[in-house]
């Protein structure tokens, strides 16, 4: 009964970190998408964009 339990919150976990994987990416796609290449800080945000998407992806391999 307890390995049950253990197994079944454990995929409600990954399930729970796949859908906060891809909120992530949509909200700084959605970011990307208005931050305009010529205002300051765009390189920068762009840099910060890719280790996140890394840190994130690599939360659910």
């Amino acid at each position: 009964m307890s390995a049950n339990r253990l197994q079944k919150e454990f995929n409600n976990y990954i399930r729970c970190v796949r859908a906060a994987q891809t909120a992530s990416k949509s909200l700084m796609d959605a970011v990307c998408e208005i931050y305009e290449p010529q205002w300051s800080g765009y390189e920068a945000l762009q840099a910060q964009t890719g280790r996140l998407g890394q840190l994130v992806g690599g939360l659910c391999t």
